[in-house]
């Protein structure tokens, strides 16, 4: 009796130190995620609370574009290196509840407060823009289709900014196994190291830049009446090969050719 009581008590004695170490794991992993956030800038708009992160802290260059190695490589992903200035990105695409602030209407096709605004033409999106604008005072705008890339890398070189795999349950899209049927509410993946959600997958992210099949600095600048623009990130409906960091899709400003799968997320060069 007296070595049963002896044994029981040395028993729960390692399951409190197994206990312990795993409690200790995990609190070490959140914050390996923490330290993982190199954007550590954070700004808020006040008419509409979005958060914006500043990337980079200094003028930077990085390569933007694929290898030819990598899967679902199109034309024109041609690799070439160029140099950022720093700027402000919303940490989320604009939301329902968000747009709704700015806007009268609502063209979304899926419904839902912290979901993303969806069925945006460009011409849309720069009306909120514009609009935004008149009520803050400030200059937002598009990301550059270059910052827009550098944004979603956020200091990696794989083809999706969690690895060259689509996996499972890293963002929504076409059989990513998500359990979506529609956008998801923003923030319901794991952000990348600049803390930015969705930066792939749920809705194509419009740019400021003109398409060009060919880079020749023009995805370092914002373009007035161009023929087409530059959507990347893919979508919920879009399959892996169109969910990469350095994939490219274009649409005219006043149409939806791509229907309703079409948002974006806004940038800023100061916030003073």
């Amino acid at each position: 009796m007296k070595y049963t009581g002896i044994l029981s008590i040395i028993i729960i004695m390692l399951l409190s130190v197994s206990c312990a170490k795993k409690a200790s794991k995990q609190v070490i992993l959140a914050k390996d995620v923490e330290q993982n956030i190199i954007a550590k800038e954070v700004w808020s708009e006040t008419v509409t609370g979005m958060k914006f992160r500043k990337i980079p802290r200094k003028s930077i260059f990085f390569r933007i574009g694929s290898p030819p190695t990598e899967q679902g490589r199109k034309d024109d992903e041609k690799q070439h290196t160029l140099r950022v200035g720093k700027y402000w990105i919303a940490e989320t695409e604009v939301t329902q509840k968000q747009w709704n602030t700015i806007m009268s209407f609502n063209p979304s096709k899926f419904k839902g407060d912290d979901l993303p605004v969806d069925s945006v033409s460009w011409n849309l999106a720069q009306k909120f823009i514009k609009t935004l604008n008149t009520r803050t005072g400030k200059k937002f705008r598009l990301p550059t289709e270059a910052e827009w890339e550098l944004a979603v890398r956020a200091g990696t070189t794989t083809a999706r900014y969690w690895g060259e795999e689509i996996g499972e349950n890293n963002a929504n899209c076409g059989r990513c196994g998500d359990p979506w049927d529609s956008t998801a509410p923003v923030k319901s993946f794991a952000p990348n190291n600049f803390g930015l959600y969705d930066m792939l997958g749920n809705v194509w992210e419009w740019t400021c830049s003109e398409y060009k099949i060919t880079y020749d600095d023009i995805e370092q600048k914002c373009v007035e009446g161009a023929e087409s623009y530059v959507l990347r990130g893919g979508a919920l409906n879009n399959s892996a090969k169109h969910v990469r960091a350095a994939n490219r899709a274009k649409s005219r400003p006043a149409g939806k050719l791509r229907g309703f799968n079409c948002g974006f997320r806004l940038a800023i060069d100061s916030t003073e």
